[in-house]
């Protein structure tokens, strides 16, 4: 059985490869936007306060296109957007958005060439 982190590399890989595809070398520390959904407030501001020391610019707002989990949230992060170090990140967003019963969506980033 795979790991969750595994899970998340080969995920993480598949963007990787993407930003490679479009001449990104992988190699420059850019701004990193993340998402996660909540279905209450508080919540939200539980997950909030979790990764409050990792990330900043948070924005909660609503997702009104949502079936439950209308809570949103997006925030940044600044870092290189490797299939490996991307995998740590967002396993460890995917265990705090789970133990907050929320959901962890997902990142994306700007190719720089």
């Amino acid at each position: 059985m795979r790991s969750v982190l595994d899970l998340e590399r080969s995920k993480n890989a598949q963007v990787a490869s993407a930003l490679r595809e479009a001449g990104d070398a992988l190699t420059a520390a850019r701004p990193i936007q993340h998402w996660a959904y909540f279905a209450t407030d508080e919540s939200r501001a539980q997950f909030i306060a979790l990764i409050a020391q990792q990330f900043s610019d948070f924005d909660p707002h609503m997702n009104p296109m949502s079936t439950g989990k209308t809570y949103a949230v997006t925030f940044w992060q600044t870092g290189v957007p490797d299939a490996n170090s991307m995998a740590k990140i967002t396993t460890m967003l995917e265990l705090a958005a789970e133990s907050c019963n929320g959901d962890y969506d997902g990142w994306e980033t700007q190719v720089v060439r």
